[in-house]
C-alpha cells in the first residue's frame, strides 16, 4: 500500500467501537461503506483492543482501519460516513464528548490533500498522536506519508512505542470474514 498517500482516490478511515457489540458494530459499518457507490474498501487491518484514551469510564475499544478507493471528494465522503454512523446508533450531537461509541468512523487521510475547514480537517489533526489508528493504519500502509508531518505511518508508531502508547494492544485477528 505504500506510496497510496499520493493518491488523490484513496482515502484512509479509521473505525472505532466500544457500546453495543462492537466487532459487530464494525463489520457492519465497513460493509455499509462498501455498499456505497464511490466507495470501494481495498484494504482492512486487524481489529485491535484497547483502552478508551480519555472521556468518561467505558468500555474498552475495538479499532480498526481501512483503505478505500473512492471517486468522492473529501467533503461528500465525510457526510456518507456520517450517515453510515448514525445508521449504527451514533447521535454526535447527542453523545458525551470521548464517551462510548456504538460507531465511529475517522477520515484520516483522503490522498495528499490538507484541509482546514470547519468540519472537516485533513490529515486527521490528532492521528500521528493516537496509538489505537497507528497500529492497525501500520498493518496496511506502514509507507503512508502524513501530508501534514511529512512523516511516514512507521515514523509516528516509532514514537509512540517508545513512550509506551502500543503496549496494551490486543491483536483480535482480521476482518477476513467480511
Amino acid at each position: 500500500m505504500s506510496g497510496l498517500a499520493d493518491d488523490p482516490g484513496i482515502a484512509f478511515i479509521g473505525i472505532g467501537s466500544n457500546s453495543g457489540e462492537p466487532l459487530n458494530q464494525i463489520r457492519s459499518g465497513v460493509n455499509s461503506l462498501d455498499r456505497i457507490d464511490g466507495i470501494d474498501v481495498i484494504a482492512r487491518s486487524s481489529l485491535w483492543s484497547n483502552p478508551p484514551v480519555g472521556g468518561p469510564p467505558q468500555p474498552d475499544f475495538v479499532n480498526s482501519v481501512i483503505a478505500v478507493r473512492t471517486t468522492m471528494e473529501p467533503q461528500e465522503l465525510l457526510e456518507c460516513m456520517l450517515r453510515v454512523e448514525l445508521e449504527h446508533g451514533r447521535d454526535r450531537q447527542n453523545s458525551p464528548p470521548n464517551g462510548p461509541r456504538t460507531l465511529d468512523l475517522d477520515l484520516l487521510v483522503h490522498g495528499s490533500r490538507i484541509i482546514e475547514g470547519p468540519s472537516l480537517t485533513l490529515p486527521h489533526p490528532r492521528m500521528h498522536q493516537r496509538a489505537f489508528v497507528l497500529v492497525p493504519l501500520e498493518e496496511i500502509a506502514p509507507d503512508l506519508v502524513n501530508p501534514r508531518t511529512g512523516l511516514s505511518v512507521q515514523s509516528h508508531i516509532r514514537e509512540i512505542r517508545d513512550e509506551g502508547l502500543a503496549d496494551q494492544f490486543l491483536n483480535l485477528g482480521g476482518m477476513t470474514d467480511l
